[in-house]
């Protein structure tokens, strides 16, 4: 799994293992089951959480604004943040993507395999052109 972090927040990325609960789970985000993701993290430094009262809506608000260390992710079908998302996405976009670069390497391979083929018969016509213009050299010689 690969985690990494922006101004948004957290990310993570990963294979779904080829099996029974990976092709599971991986359905699950398909259809929406599963919809959002949560992370087990370490908040213990100064400034790691903000945390205010908001009067307007008369609750108490954490934000988490930095965390010393992640040590879970996982979707989920309860978010403990409603912001977060688990998208499949990315695989399907590897899938396309492969087909897409296997669709061109064939592409590319006929290309080529046209290119030689150019190339050889415009090397018959040369030899052929040759041979035509030593033949009436030869002919213009003897006679």
């Amino acid at each position: 799994m690969d985690l990494t972090i922006d101004e948004k927040g957290v990310k993570y990325r990963f294979e779904a293992p080829k099996t029974a609960s990976g092709e599971e789970a991986l359905e699950h985000i398909r259809r929406g089951d599963f919809a959002g993701s949560s992370f087990g993290f370490y908040a213990y430094s100064e400034g790691c959480i903000e945390r205010y009262y908001d009067k307007e809506d008369e609750i108490w608000v954490h934000q988490i604004r930095n965390f010393d260390k992640i040590v879970d992710a996982t979707i989920t079908c309860d978010p403990a943040y409603l912001e977060t998302t688990a998208e499949v996405r990315s695989v399907e976009n590897k899938a396309k993507i492969e087909k897409i670069k296997a669709e061109h390497s064939i592409k590319d391979k006929q290309a080529e395999e046209q290119k030689a083929k150019e190339v050889e018969e415009q090397k018959r016509a040369l030899i052929g052109l040759e041979h035509l213009e030593l033949e009436q050299k030869l002919n213009n010689v003897l006679n």
